[in-house]
């Protein structure tokens, strides 16, 4: 039977297109692999599983791969044990933005030996970023996708010569998404500014200095994701 994905998982497979073998960081029973080696979009998958139960359920999804050499699961942690040159990019989804820095960040010149990050992480998407341009990523796509009512964000970036520039609030929204606006957009930007609403609210009767500072911060986001909507319309 042939592997089906997730919409999420759909969009984080057309972002490796292109590229020949990747690795697979908390693979998730390394459906995403499978689905790249079923339709010849990579040539090598490599998939690495912190705990020994999905690990044994991504070695059974992969044999076929794995016999012919096509494809190898690791129990390990992050990318310890990924070699240098084993594979071009180095995918990390579905896990915390914080888990995802401290795996990037734990030895960065093995990090950026990879050609490529394709990053989708759960929340702390802004911090992510911040970690990416600190430490001279390029982000070169950004990609956003909704799975029934939850909407996520994709990040590619490369290793770099030097730091990008982004406005603050392009850390909380995904810059390059605007320059071929896709139908999520706008009510992504929505629910963006809706959140900042929220804190708002949640914080109109205190007065505490840390009350007023997220009143100042959510107010200033909402008037920049009100222009970017305003030029959308």
């Amino acid at each position: 039977m042939k592997t089906i994905l997730s919409p999420r998982l759909m969009k984080i497979a057309d972002c490796i297109h292109g590229l020949s073998s990747i690795a697979d960081i908390g693979s998730d029973h390394s459906h995403l692999s499978k689905y790249l080696l079923e339709n010849k979009i990579i040539s090598y998958a490599l998939n690495v599983e912190v705990k020994s139960g999905p690990y044994m359920v991504s070695c059974k999804n992969l044999s076929p791969y794995i016999e012919a050499g096509k494809a190898k699961v690791l129990l390990s942690y992050g990318i310890d044990d990924v070699a240098p040159g084993e594979v071009e990019a180095i995918v990390i989804a579905g896990m915390g933005g914080s888990t995802i820095i401290e795996i990037l960040n734990k030895n960065l010149s093995h990090t950026r030996s990879f050609q490529q990050l394709i990053l989708q992480p759960q929340h702390a998407i802004a911090e992510v970023r911040r970690f990416l341009i600190e430490n001279a990523f390029q982000i070169v796509a950004e990609h956003l996708v909704r799975e029934e009512a939850k909407f996520y964000e994709i990040i590619c970036a490369c290793p770099a010569s030097k730091k990008q520039f982004r406005e603050d609030i392009y850390y909380h929204i995904p810059y390059l998404c605007l320059s071929e606006p896709c139908e999520e957009l706008l009510p992504f930007l929505n629910y963006k500014k809706r959140q900042q609403e929220k804190i708002l609210a949640a914080c109109h009767n205190k007065t505490s200095p840390r009350a007023k500072q997220a009143m100042d911060e959510a107010h200033q986001k909402i008037l920049a994701i009100q222009k970017i909507i305003n030029t959308l319309l």
